[in-house]
């Protein structure tokens, strides 16, 4: 008689009975899917432009506010002030087109901004304070942007004695 895992589980009244080879199957393909990266998340070209910006979606409200036309766009509400956005955009810019498409929502903006390489100059139509104005900005790795920053910043004092013992943080340079 083979040995068997009994599940401590009752589902609509149904009881499973697990084989261990099971187990450890089931565990190795859970662990594979946790480790390997979403293909929906990632750029097929390598990493994605990064641009700076939180944006939100326009409701009627803040659009009779920013004295927009139609209800639509991107809402600009946070600007990463290292990034390229922080040149030439502001908080309460309204994002209306990138490159010629039409913005309608927040989360169409973000689709757009997914499919864009860094290194990209892209052309962004922006209502400001109720006028159009078309503006460009070259994107960036946010990697390399990350990757700088963290090169600007002091070593914290626990970096040399975590080493020693093998665990450098990421917030730790060699």
């Amino acid at each position: 008689m083979r040995p068997s895992i009994q599940v401590g589980v009752v589902l609509l009244g149904a009881a499973f009975t697990i084989a261990p080879a099971t187990v450890q199957a089931q565990a190795a393909r859970i662990s594979q899917i946790i480790e390997e990266p979403n293909p929906l998340q990632l750029y097929s070209g390598g990493s994605q432009g990064y641009l700076g910006v939180l944006v939100g979606d326009v409701d009627s409200d803040s659009a009779n506010k920013l004295r927009l036309k139609e209800v639509r766009g991107a809402l600009i509400r946070l600007i990463d002030h290292d990034a390229p956005a922080a040149q030439a955009l502001r908080v309460n810019d309204v994002l209306l087109e990138v490159n010629g498409q039409v913005v309608e929502s927040a989360e169409a903006f973000g689709r757009m901004m997914r499919e864009l390489p860094p290194g990209r100059k892209i052309s962004l139509l922006v209502s400001r304070d109720g006028r159009t104005q078309t503006i460009s900005v070259q994107l960036a790795d946010r990697k390399k942007m990350e990757s700088d920053a963290e090169q600007r910043l002091p070593l914290p004092r626990s970096c040399p004695l975590l080493w020693r013992f093998g665990f450098p943080p990421s917030h730790c340079r060699p």
